[in-house]
């Protein structure tokens, strides 16, 4: 996942100058050794991929707010590194989900201007070295099974919303007009056939199990609607 979510990219790994040490060419051109993506400071930083926090220092170079986050090896294994942070907003040792914010862009240590600094390495612990340093576009590109579409998951709260809200009128209906029932019945009805329509567009396990939910609230409101 992107780190700063709706900036783009600035300078790209692989990219050589003389600045840079790691794998030098011929002509004494290193690469950089992760993607650049400036933003103001205070920008909000996410984790790409989910892991244990830590909080290390690998050298002033990368400032005073760095921090790493050790990935488990069913999602690729290593660890992302963060720099140049203006804050870190995650605690050592807990576990963060991808997109979950753990810092903010900053202008720490060797930087031209405010941006975050993205790497990834090979090993899950160890001192910042080249031959860890891998191409970090598989963490930018990682994305969690249980991750619902914004815009489908907006609509599975909207209907799980609208289903809460027609039992909680349960006790009120069983002594209204026989109307306001049908209407209920007919709301109820409504509902289920768009969560039918959505089924087949929900991958996740998180949004299957939220259908389940919607499902049973209806089928359970209908049971007791016609229960005499």
């Amino acid at each position: 996942m992107i780190p700063v979510p709706d900036h783009t990219e600035g300078t790209p790994f692989g990219a050589r100058s003389r600045l840079w040490s790691c794998s030098r060419n011929s002509t004494g051109e290193g690469i950089h050794t992760g993607v650049d993506y400036p933003a103001p400071i205070g920008t909000e930083i996410v984790a790409a991929r989910p892991g244990i926090v830590v909080w290390d220092d690998h050298g002033p170079d990368f400032g005073n707010h760095q921090l790493e986050i050790r990935c488990d090896d069913a999602d690729g294994g290593g660890r992302d590194f963060y720099a140049h942070m203006s804050a870190r907003l995650a605690a050592p040792g807990t576990r963060v989900a991808t997109g979950q914010p753990i810092g903010r862009v900053g202008a720490e240590g060797n930087v031209t201007g405010p941006h975050l600094h993205f790497e990834r390495h090979s090993v899950a612990s160890g001192p910042w070295g080249c031959s860890t340093i891998r191409d970090p576009q598989p963490s930018l590109d990682f994305q969690e099974d249980d991750m619902a579409d914004p815009a489908t998951q907006a609509q599975l709260d909207a209907i799980l919303t609208a289903a809460r809200e027609a039992v909680s009128q349960i006790g009120q209906l069983r002594s209204a007009e026989a109307e306001r029932a049908r209407n209920a019945r007919k709301r109820d009805a409504a509902l289920l056939d768009l969560v039918e329509a959505l089924g087949p567009q929900i991958k996740t396990r998180a949004g299957k199990s939220q259908l389940d939910t919607i499902k049973t609230l209806l089928q359970e409101h209908d049971t007791e609607e016609t229960t005499p």
